[in-house]
């Protein structure tokens, strides 16, 4: 970046946006003027955002190895966990939650739209775009940077809103496996960040049981790790006032561990087209069948069932995008089609599992990808800030490898400049000189890029 500062000042009114029109809460600690207000909050007077109304707000900013920075953020506010942690155990009550939660958490996208994009990502990595006529106009919309897109109004074209937000929330959602995803420990024997997810019909609280002794030994000699023991049905959270007060004077805090699985449907898989494994050059002893076989039929049935699935009334641009698809696929080899329908069989019917959680608003708004968890449990908030705590002190060497160094570092500048406080050889003093000055030292020798300087300085 050859400018850090413009860079910075762009990422500071950015975040206050998404802040304040987005999520109704107003940012104090990242301003240009640099001033920070401590003030008490109403609660009813706060301008709801997408999650309801936010009360506070707490995020660290991060740098990539581009030097571009991104936020890892924690919302307070909305639905609180020990709601959803204690109406997890009532029907009605976990039913309305549901239905609630899935309207601001999204983990799924339609059949038709899942069918669209693979294709997408086989013209990208197979094929060059201007090589191919008439794809420019018609995959416009997932061609064009996301930054650069212009949203349309949801107000006059709600339609062309909805599109316009699922388009770019699974141009960004979707998770692709990476170096990232070898990172250790967890990453040298599956994904290191649990991809793919597991599939459900509907968004559901699960509660999670210890395993038996006995059970968990015989199932731990099958399989190499075994996941928690997860269940529906959600045990009642005991009364406090069926408690004996004399040998349990203080009321104990809600151990269950609860969690709420987010909608991840299975969809159906593409019908079988009978012969389309087969491989045209292969040898004919090593074929299914000795019979001849038809393989421009099996192109043809295999383009009209893809063609079937991506038709969506609902789509205001619908006419153009079917004529576009249907001429670029029936111009296509037909040992093309033959892998490009069978690379649709194996993803589509599981693809939800790899979406990453998102609020379709938030990811159309700010055209980049995001991961919006939810805090659906007592466990889940307590522990939230040890995760924000690891980006604030992130770095490779251990602080306890590195104080035996900074110690004696520290207590030869003390000896060489003593305190000149009134209260100098004490043994707090020297305590507080020594400590101060391992501080200092392990700030000074801390290396970061130039845009975050220029952050810590304008924010």
């Amino acid at each position: 970046m050859n400018n850090p500062i413009a860079c910075v000042s762009e990422f500071i009114s950015l975040m206050n946006n998404v802040f304040s029109i987005l999520f109704g809460i107003q940012l104090e600690g990242m301003t240009l003027e640099g001033t920070k207000k401590v003030r008490t909050k109403i609660y009813t007077q706060e301008r709801k955002g997408l999650f309801g109304n936010v009360l506070a707000a707490y995020g660290v900013v991060e740098a990539q190895k581009r030097n571009t920075l991104h936020y890892h953020f924690l919302l307070y506010g909305g639905l609180p966990p020990y709601l959803l942690q204690k109406g997890a155990q009532f029907q009605q009550i976990r039913d309305t939650l549901s239905t609630v939660l899935e309207q601001l958490f999204h983990s799924e996208f339609p059949r038709y739209l899942h069918v669209q994009h693979c294709l997408y990502e086989y013209m990208k990595d197979k094929f060059c775009f201007n090589n191919n006529v008439g794809l420019e106009s018609d995959f416009k919309h997932m061609i064009t940077p996301t930054l650069f897109k212009v949203p349309p109004s949801p107000l006059d074209d709600p339609v062309r809103w909805k599109k316009f937000c699922l388009v770019l929330s699974i141009k960004l959602g979707i998770h692709k496996h990476s170096h990232r995803c070898n990172k250790a420990p967890k990453g040298l024997y599956k994904c290191a960040v649990d991809f793919k997810r597991n599939l459900s019909e509907y968004f559901r609280a699960l509660q999670l049981y210890p395993w038996d002794k006995c059970v968990y030994q015989e199932a731990k000699k099958r399989y190499d790790e075994l996941p928690p023991f997860a269940d529906t049905a959600i045990q009642a959270e005991e009364d406090p006032k069926d408690r004996d007060r004399a040998k349990q004077p203080i009321l104990m805090p809600d151990e269950r561990i609860i969690f709420w699985e987010q909608k991840r449907p299975l969809m159906n898989g593409l019908p079988d087209i009978y012969g389309i494994e087969q491989d045209e050059n292969a040898p004919r002893d090593s074929r299914q069948s000795s019979a001849p076989f038809d393989f421009e039929r099996a192109k043809d049935q295999a383009i009209d069932v893809i063609m079937e699935i991506v038709r969506c009334h609902d789509d205001p641009d619908y006419e153009n995008t079917f004529l576009h698809l249907k001429n670029w696929l029936d111009n296509l080899d037909k040992m093309k089609v033959r892998e490009l329908y069978i690379g649709l069989c194996e993803k589509i019917p599981e693809r939800n599992a790899y979406v990453v959680e998102h609020n379709r608003v938030h990811t159309a708004m700010t055209g980049c990808n995001s991961c919006l968890s939810l805090l659906g449990s007592s466990a889940q908030s307590d522990g939230a800030m040890k995760y924000i705590c690891e980006y604030i002190h992130k770095c490779d060497i251990q602080i306890a490898h590195a104080i035996p160094s900074l110690y004696d570092k520290s207590m030869k500048y003390v000896k060489l400049h003593p305190s000149v406080a009134g209260d100098t050889g004490t043994t707090k003093r020297t305590a507080q000189h020594i400590l101060t000055r391992i501080r200092n030292t392990a700030s000074s020798q801390r290396e970061i890029c130039d845009t975050q300087a220029a952050l810590i300085l304008l924010g």
